[in-house]
């Protein structure tokens, strides 16, 4: 009676649980099959319950098969809908036995509705063989020794990947598709892109070291890099489009020709750097390491720099050289400092006068200021 009740029940949520996720077996001997089903649906649960699963019917008295709640023996399993979304394997033991030995089959006969990435696959425990039904049939030796639960079905996701689906959390996993209980609650900093600590580099990359988006971004080099946003210094030419970007924009310092030692005569011929500096003459400006100069001072950008002398010392040489150029009657007979060799004169500081506050200078042939 109470399988009879047991199964009308089921009758009676047939048309609903035809539409839910369902995986068959069928075990085959000779021209006999024997089915057991696992269905998926809301409000079941991991238990035997009579509202929902179906007992096991003898349908042979050689042989039988069929899957287990506890030791209840089971034709149809019905589990929670749930189980897809929050397991990544679903196991389900099964029952055989054989009162004779024979060749028996395992078919996947259903897997309706199951998402997608699933798949059934079968574990023999007696060999710990396993078996994808769904790449065909499994076949084996049965007798009367065989163990009772012999055989495992786990439903897996074969796509699963575990992790912290807490988005609210330090070690979230975007790409996580099952929970794995690893969300560790912490929270990462505002300044940080990670647990760690880490930063983001100039190309966007957590922890990253800005190599991703450097690169030469020079459009005629050899090895222009389209994507680089940030210049890495490589940049390769062959030699005549080196040779036209030289001469396009030659290279203003060259710290080869740079002589610090070497004296240059002391004549105010003003040269202007390619590096906006001003040199009393070509000289200076040569072994300074200078590659490219005009005649003439550089153009001001201020009305007025203290350091006259340009000797990089602002002091009363600075002073007498201004007068010298602005007001040269409040200094009598003083022309230090004022970029010109006047006659008399061997440099600029030519007027054998010990007091003016001039630096002394050696020229050739003609010691003064000594």
């Amino acid at each position: 009676m109470r399988l009879f009740i047991s199964t009308l029940l089921l009758l009676c949520h047939f048309s609903t649980l035809a539409q839910n996720p369902a995986v068959r077996l069928e075990m085959s001997n000779g021209g006999n099959t024997i089915s057991t089903m696992i269905i998926f649906f809301n409000g079941a649960t991991t238990g035997y319950d009579a509202w929902y699963d179906a007992p096991y019917l003898d349908e042979f008295s050689g042989w039988q098969f069929g899957s287990l709640i506890g030791t209840q023996e089971i034709n149809t399993n019905v589990l929670p809908l749930s189980l897809l979304s929050d397991m990544a394997t679903i196991t389900v033991p099964l029952f055989f036995e054989t009162t004779f030995s024979s060749t028996f089959t395992i078919s996947l006969m259903q897997f309706d509705n199951m998402p997608s990435g699933w798949v059934a696959n079968l574990i023999d425990d007696q060999t710990g063989i396993s078996h994808e039904l769904s790449n065909g049939a499994f076949s084996f030796a049965g007798n009367i020794v065989t163990s009772y639960n012999r055989f495992t079905l786990n439903i897996e996701n074969g796509i699963a990947i575990y992790g912290c689906m807490d988005d609210a959390s330090c070690n979230y996993d975007s790409s996580a598709t099952i929970d794995d209980g690893s969300c560790d609650g912490g929270e990462i900093a505002d300044d940080a892109c990670d647990c760690e600590g880490n930063i983001l580099d100039e190309c966007g990359v957590c922890g990253g070291d800005s190599s991703s988006c450097s690169g030469c971004t020079n459009a005629n080099a050899t090895n222009y890099d389209s994507t680089a946003t940030i210049e890495d210094g490589t940049c390769l030419y062959d030699q005549e489009v080196y040779d036209v970007a030289l001469a396009l924009c030659p290279e203003c310092i060259n710290e080869d020709q740079i002589d610090e030692g070497f004296t240059c005569i002391e004549i105010w011929e003003p040269v202007c750097g390619c590096n906006d500096v001003t040199y009393s003459n070509d000289c200076y400006a040569f072994y300074n390491g200078v590659t490219e100069w005009t005649d003439g001072e550089c153009e001001l950008l201020t009305p007025y720099n203290p350091d006259f002398d340009n000797d990089d010392i602002i002091g009363v040489n600075d002073l007498l050289a201004l007068l010298s150029v602005f007001g040269s009657s409040f200094v009598s007979d003083s022309d230090c400092g004022n970029g010109i060799v006047e006659d008399g004169e061997c440099c600029d500081d030519g007027n054998d006068i010990q007091t003016d506050g001039c630096n002394a200078c050696q020229c050739e042939g003609s010691p003064q200021d000594e």
